[in-house]
């Protein structure tokens, strides 16, 4: 059961066919499916080591809240399970090793945590560093977690984005890292740059008493992933030029081709990475290879790497090919998030205007495509809706804070899931439901009814 494969590989083409004696255009779509294997059998224990920020403007109620919340959730672990606690402002300093939760140690986490005073500067390195420290090389059967706490911007340390991400990745595949960007004034480019260097998920926290459901909410869906150290492997065949994905994915030339680095794969929602070719032009029609595409993963916990591999071919006919419709839709929404991106940068820079026109630019191309078709409830369907709101935000023209708060909340968003927002992923086995139930209750006695049957309502419900 260790050994067995968690993920399926499936290769596809956005076209069905290339013209000869043409070059061509079109896009490799790599679509990545947890299996259906449950997702109860052998879970790995959690080792998770929350690093707080504690510098001067954490004083106060922020501090009490978010130290509350470490103390609510080290009651609805597993007891094997273990915890430790990192504070850092100027400076890093261990205020509780990673011990597992006996009755013990949760008051011996109590009372240091009680003991927290906020002062000084922001030193997320050291943080981070302290963090790692702190974690022992992983054992079989075990998943390892850094989540990290800030309402500011570094201003010790490393303090971009580009080499705190370096700094991240330099500690997977052994340690997941997650970010929460708590208040007004954090760095949400900086903490995003970090979740996506450390496999995490970036969440942003608006009010103090939002940060009991967004802690549940990321220990909880640790219990949901199901393979780490995931990558794939794209060797183009001759003839064929491979770009840069459509994606922020980390990238690497190396042995065997371009090598793309992705994030821990959630049970019951698939990954897509989406990467332009230029297929160069054949003299006879027939069925041409593009390349060799290898998926590399580890189960959740475990050390194996399982490796899969798929020959990606293509017809080649008297005249281009029809559009996959299927394939066409994940192109266009990873067109969209380069989109939104390009429509960020513009806004930063106070110019709404062309904020504005990049993200209509995008809507009315999808609304072009074949593959859309209007509230059919598909993912580009739910993206476009969201392209939208974006679009009449720009041409509000936002004050500073308003912007703010809308670039935060988009940020967490995926337009290949919709526009979801990772906050929209719902628990899956029953230790996730458990903890994120657990923090705010099982929903009393609100529900929903479906056809006269009652559905209740607990702290998400897709």
């Amino acid at each position: 059961m260790a050994h067995q494969p968690t993920l399926n590989l499936l290769p596809h083409i956005d076209t069905t066919a290339v013209a000869v004696g043409q070059s061509a255009q079109t896009h490799l779509v790599l679509e990545i499916e947890p299996t259906a294997e449950a997702i109860e059998s052998a879970r790995p224990t959690l080792s998770v080591v929350f690093a707080l920020d504690v510098s001067g403007s954490m004083g106060g109620a922020p501090l009490e809240h978010v130290v509350q919340s470490v103390l609510a959730l080290i009651e609805l672990l597993d007891p094997a399970d273990k915890v430790g606690v990192v504070a850092f402002s100027s400076g890093a300093t261990e205020v509780s090793g990673v011990e597992t939760l006996t009755q013990d140690n949760k008051r011996l986490l109590r009372r240091r945590l009680g003991r927290l005073v906020a002062s000084g500067s922001t030193n997320i390195e050291a943080g981070l560093r302290r963090a790692q420290t702190m974690l022992p090389p992983r054992r079989n059967g075990e998943r390892q977690l850094i989540l990290l706490l800030s309402d500011g911007a570094p201003n010790i340390g490393i303090s971009d984005p580009k080499g705190l991400a370096a700094l991240a990745e330099s500690m997977r595949p052994q340690i997941t890292i997650s970010t929460l960007g708590f208040g007004q004034h954090h760095s949400e480019d900086l903490l995003h740059a970090i979740s996506i260097g450390g496999a995490g998920d970036y969440t942003y926290i608006a009010d103090p008493i939002e940060a009991d459901f967004e802690f549940a909410r990321i220990l909880g869906t640790q219990g949901d992933v199901v393979a780490d150290a995931v990558e794939v492997i794209i060797q183009p065949a001759l003839g064929v030029e491979v770009a840069q994905p459509l994606s922020p994915h980390k990238v690497r030339f190396g042995a065997g081709g371009l090598h793309i680095a992705l994030p821990n794969v959630v049970q019951g929602r698939k990954q897509y990475v989406v990467i332009p070719l230029t297929v160069g032009a054949q003299t006879h029609t027939g069925t041409r290879e593009l390349g060799l595409v290898t998926l590399r993963h580890c189960r959740a916990g475990q050390s194996h790497v399982h490796t899969q591999s798929k020959l990606v071919q293509v017809d080649v006919s008297h005249q281009t090919g029809q559009p996959v419709s299927a394939a066409q839709a994940r192109v266009l929404l990873a067109q969209a998030e380069q989109a939104r991106r390009t429509a960020r940068d513009h806004a930063d820079r106070g110019n709404f205007d062309a904020a504005a026109a990049v993200t209509r630019a995008i809507i009315e191309a999808i609304e072009r495509a074949p593959a859309y078709r209007p509230d059919d409830g598909s993912d580009l369907s739910e993206a476009l809706e969201q392209l939208i709101d974006e679009a009449m935000a720009y041409e509000r023209r936002p004050d500073r804070e308003q912007y703010q708060n809308f670039r935060r909340v988009a940020m967490g968003m995926d337009m290949q899931h919709g526009g979801a927002h990772h906050s929209d992923h719902a628990a899956i086995s029953a230790r996730s439901v458990a903890v994120t139930d657990g923090i705010l209750g099982s929903g009393g006695t609100a529900w929903i009814e479906v056809d006269g049957q009652r559905v209740p309502l607990r702290a998400q419900t897709t």
